[in-house]
């Protein structure tokens, strides 16, 4: 039995491509283009990376990595935040300026850093996850390939490559930015 998250020859991929019946009205089709995915079924997430290289998904473990960091950030930007606001709200004879330079000098250290942080991570899960997105491109074209004829007559002109163009945008999209957003977020 052939799993049905992977694509192969053997699977036929009419589910793929919508087919939009021309009977229906514009707000049966709006509905329709909004539940696009409603009945596909979910895959494990790291079946995502099964036509990724060991390289490919070691950029995207890094960036994943470096992403949770990132979100470990804030909560230490709030420690020292509160270290300013002590400093602030402390009796001192000195200037406010003498008392809070040591604090503010960390801030910046660690927005420097953080910054950095930010910036690998934000880079290395779209790198990886384009990487990977090209594989995914060239399996769904083999697959198309390998159809018989009468697949190609049955499809409407520039279905395939439309369906290819939107799903594998979908998938990139999901598998980079949205990965590294919710990574932050945690």
């Amino acid at each position: 039995m052939v799993d049905s998250a992977t694509i192969s020859p053997e699977i036929n991929i009419d589910s793929t491509i919508q087919q939009k019946p021309s009977d229906k009205n514009s707000a049966d089709a709006e509905a329709e283009s909004i539940d696009k995915y409603a009945d596909a079924k979910p895959i494990p997430f790291l079946s995502l990376f099964r036509h990724g290289t060991t390289q490919d998904k070691l950029i995207i473990y890094t960036g994943i990595i470096v992403q949770a960091t990132v979100g470990l950030s804030f909560c230490m930007m709030n420690l020292v935040f509160g270290e300013v606001i002590d400093d602030l709200s402390s009796p001192a004879s000195s200037s406010i300026l003498s008392v809070t330079k040591p604090t503010i000098i960390i801030m910046a250290i660690l927005a420097a850093a953080f910054a950095v942080v930010a910036f690998i991570g934000m880079s290395f899960i779209p790198f990886g996850a384009a990487r990977i997105t090209n594989r995914v491109r060239n399996a769904y074209v083999r697959a198309v390939l390998a159809q018989d004829m009468e697949f190609f007559d049955e499809s409407k002109p520039g279905e395939i490559v439309a369906a290819l163009a939107e799903y594998t945008m979908d998938f990139e999209e999901g598998l980079s930015i949205k990965l590294g957003e919710g990574l932050q977020a945690v």
